[in-house]
């Protein structure tokens, strides 16, 4: 596919960029290969899969409070566990 026209526009836009969830810097530089026809939304799906598929428990970090912690994971996990044994 090449390279983008103006690599160092997207990198200035990068360091004046305000990330705030779900809208981050990664966001926008694939929304930015999707434009400019540099990456397909099928290169992106198979990398997006990829990446979950190796990071399955990714999803702990995104449970910020202790209490939530142990409420959405934690019981779910322990039940689970007795359930087996």
């Amino acid at each position: 596919m090449g390279r983008l026209a103006n690599p160092e526009q997207l990198k200035a836009a990068l360091a004046d960029l305000t990330s705030v969830y779900p809208f981050n810097e990664y966001e926008y530089i694939i929304s930015h290969l999707l434009a400019a026809d540099k990456f397909t939304l099928d290169e992106y799906l198979e990398l997006r899969d990829e990446y979950i598929n190796r990071n399955l428990s990714l999803y702990l970090f995104e449970i910020s409070a202790p209490r939530g912690f142990g409420e959405v994971w934690a019981h779910a996990h322990l039940k689970e566990l007795e359930v087996i044994s």
